[in-house]
């Protein structure tokens, strides 16, 4: 009898796990056909298709209906060979460990999702959205971090963004979520010694030119400082309204190490009175009622009697009751701005105070910068007026900047020991059972099997060999905890439709 070509005998099993897709959702077949068949193609029908069924166990006709129980236990037989790496036999081709971690992601994902749906009572099953999923990681892992400022928006329905039928998920997401975790226990689990502390202190009127002409050396940066077009009275950076050329502070540095750091700045406020403010725009004006006599004489009668009304204006108007000068600091971090606080500076010139907010930052380029935020709202009467420099309104005085860190409290931090405990020596496996146990019923915010920590504990024992300490493999199964649907899905009741 012939036999086909290889090619084709090859394409023969995956024809029948593609017959049986559409029993799965969309995003369930996307993976099958682009994770799962390709791997089992390529690792495991030699042994387990239609030609040979070592240890009876055959895959090319395997239901990937993950509700039916008798499916569901093959799959999870499956799992946990390619996790031991039993499956493929060391005398076969071995899989890239990056494959083999997106075929086990995406089954032990399609196994959680069905044990979830098959629970007793109706429930929601829903994606945690982003406020949720950055206090969840706090509070899990100890670290003051927003992992999920990289991830897309959430989408809403009906102007909420914690309803179960718009917070899916894709293969995508997958990914950002386990590049995520990732980042956030490196941060957890620092390794290596204590990062060594910087102290920058900037003067801003150290730039005569005002603008982005100054560069000043701390370490190994050369930093611009900014003054912007703003002058300088008793030593003090005199910032008088917002604009694009009136705000200071210092760019296109590196931090030397990922963490808090603490901006600081010596600052204090003048913060004219009522009439001040009258004698600036009742001069402002005065100017304007020349030039409009000048040009318009047989107008004189209204532009005196406008004149007269505007000035009334700023006398009365209760908006010229100024409080102290605001400041805005933003953090420009890989060419993003995000504003990190906003404060009121109420310190008097004769008494300056120092100032602090604390920010994240990365060794990606970065930058800070202070601007005026005092809002004097625009009326008809002194809007041409708000932004020239004889018009009277707070100002904020800035005598220096400095920025300090990262704020390390000890070494190694908190949050290494409140995930891997104390013990440092010995078992390493019996070691990595243990931190697992204690991780995985928080991750998962329910009891685990035995099962579900051996999963994970052979993941931990199939990575050791590559990475080159404890720490490095434990994290790798965090992670994967961490980008599980038991940890990104929460289980909520059903509305009954009766509220």
């Amino acid at each position: 009898m012939l036999r086909p070509p290889a090619a084709i005998r090859a394409l023969r099993p995956l024809a029948g796990l593609m017959g049986l897709l559409p029993c799965l959702a969309q995003d369930d077949t996307a993976g099958m056909k682009d994770t799962v068949a390709p791997f089992l193609e390529a690792h495991c029908i030699s042994c387990h298709g239609p030609d040979k069924q070592k240890g009876k166990l055959r895959l090319d006709t395997l239901s990937p209906d993950f509700a039916n129980p008798h499916a569901a236990e093959k799959w999870k037989e499956v799992l946990n060979a390619v996790n031991a790496r039993e499956m493929p036999p060391e005398d076969e081709p071995q899989p890239e460990a990056a494959d083999s971690g997106k075929f086990a992601l995406w089954v032990e994902q399609a196994l959680a999702r069905a044990e979830i749906a098959s629970r007793s009572g109706r429930v929601v099953l829903r994606r945690m959205n982003r406020s949720e999923y950055d206090r969840t990681i706090h509070d899990l892992l100890g670290i003051d971090f927003s992992p999920s400022d990289t991830f897309p928006d959430d989408s809403s329905a009906g102007g909420f963004d914690n309803i179960g039928q718009a917070l899916t998920i894709s293969p995508m997401q997958v990914e950002l979520y386990y590049a995520a975790a990732c980042h956030a226990l490196d941060l957890a689990l620092p390794e290596g010694p204590r990062p060594e502390p910087v102290k920058w202190h900037f003067e801003p009127e150290e730039n005569t030119d005002g603008m982005d002409r100054l560069r000043v050396k701390r370490g190994e940066n050369n930093i611009l400082l900014n003054r912007g077009a703003n002058p300088v009275r008793n030593g003090f950076t005199v910032i008088h309204h917002a604009s694009w050329d009136k705000g200071i502070g210092f760019r296109a540095f590196h931090v030397p190490a990922e963490g808090e750091y603490i901006l600081r700045f010596r600052a204090a406020s003048r913060v004219p009175g009522r009439e001040q403010v009258v004698q600036s725009a009742t001069a402002l004006l005065k100017k304007q009622l020349d030039e409009q006599i000048a040009n318009d004489p047989g107008g004189e009668k209204y532009h005196r009697e406008s004149f007269a009304t505007n000035v009334e204006h700023f006398r009365t108007h209760r908006m010229y009751d100024y409080g102290p000068p605001r400041v805005k600091i933003t953090r420009h971090l890989g060419g993003a701005p995000l504003v990190i606080s906003e404060m009121d500076v109420d310190a008097p010139e004769s008494k300056p105070a120092i100032y602090e907010v604390k920010l994240r930052l990365t060794p990606a380029e970065a930058g800070i910068s202070l601007d005026y935020a005092y809002d004097v709202p625009r009326h008809l009467e002194n809007f041409w007026m708000q932004e020239r420099d004889s018009f009277t309104r707070p100002e904020l005085l800035v005598d220096w900047l400095e920025l300090e860190g990262p704020l390390v409290e000890s070494w190694p931090p908190t949050t290494a020991t409140r995930l891997l405990g104390k013990a440092e020596t010995g078992d390493e496996e019996k070691r990595a059972h243990e931190v697992l146990a204690r991780f995985l019923p928080l991750a998962y915010r329910r009891p685990v099997s035995n099962a579900e920590i051996a999963s994970k504990l052979a993941l931990f024992r199939k990575v050791r060999p590559d990475k080159p300490s404890f720490i490095a493999a434990i994290k790798v199964p965090l992670a994967a905890a961490l980008a599980s649907p038991h940890f990104l899905y929460l289980v909520e009741p059903e509305p009954t439709g009766d509220a």
